[in-house]
């Protein structure tokens, strides 16, 4: 990408549905990097499907998912035409574990695929969707469905998101992902959640297209260290955060960009 072609202002991926498809469409469409936020979409589209699914966004994009046996089943399940009476409590989902039901990995794939198809709509710039790394479980089956919705970057902080461009790779190669998960207050010092996609859908998914990764960091720090365990070309810049952010990556740390070297032409450094 060249430096001429970058846009000057990368959309905050803020809150649960503040950084909606629809701000993030705009945001595009305007020649700036429009983000999605990629926090609890699976609640997100449960709620407006009980709602009646206003505009019909989900249906219609969820139309296009390639697996409409699980299509179906969240549609008989959560969605309510017309909407639920008022004072009618919604319908729960579990909460994510480390042993998630079939059905909530298929909310997770399919909320992700639906929100990425909706910001993509009407136009051919970039859409990227933001996660924060502190929150693991759903990162592989949220990953998995924002790549086959056809996301065009990934952002993330709240943490040092080392192991994503390799669940990355894994994606879009068809492999097995795994993705580790610190566990405090046990004997146990971690655990994973593990996926195989060709169990799961029947059939590796074809045709997915790798995105671009753009960690958010604090320091010079953490840049080496993505360079250093990153698979090579796996890292396609940076989101930094200055000490004015107010962001996750506490403690904040000045990172200068006129001393720090950029390994690659493709690589840039962004600044917040």
């Amino acid at each position: 990408m060249s430096i001429k072609t970058l846009p000057e202002i990368i959309q905050g991926g803020m809150g649960v549905n503040i950084s909606s498809p629809e701000l993030a469409k705009m945001v595009s469409k305007l020649g700036q990097q429009g983000t999605i936020s990629g926090t609890a979409l699976e609640w997100v589209m449960v709620r407006s499907l009980q709602m009646g699914d206003p505009g019909e966004h989900f249906r219609r994009v969820l139309a296009g998912f390639p697996f409409q046996d699980m299509v179906k089943e969240i549609m008989n399940k959560f969605y309510v035409k017309g909407g639920i009476p008022k004072n009618t409590p919604f319908k729960g989902i579990p909460h994510v574990g480390f042993t998630p039901s079939n059905l909530f990995i298929a909310l997770l794939i399919c909320a992700n695929f639906a929100v990425v198809r909706l910001a993509k709509e009407g136009h051919d710039n970039p859409i990227s969707i933001n996660y924060l790394e502190k929150i693991a479980l759903p990162h592989v089956h949220a990953l998995y469905g924002a790549i086959m919705g056809g996301v065009d970057i990934i952002t993330m902080g709240a943490g040092i998101p080392l192991q994503i461009p390799h669940l990355i790779n894994d994606i879009v190669a068809g492999n097995d992902c795994t993705y580790s998960i610190p566990v405090s207050g046990t004997n146990i010092r971690s655990s994973s959640i593990n996926f195989s996609p060709e169990q799961f859908f029947g059939e590796i998914p074809k045709d997915l297209n790798k995105p671009k990764f753009l960690p958010i960091i604090s320091s010079n720090l953490l840049a080496n260290l993505f360079l250093k365990k990153s698979p090579e070309g796996s890292v396609d810049g940076f989101v930094v955060e200055e000490p004015t952010a107010g962001g996750h990556n506490a403690p904040p740390r000045r990172v200068d960009p006129v001393h720090y070297p950029v390994p690659h032409p493709s690589m840039e450094l962004r600044m917040l």
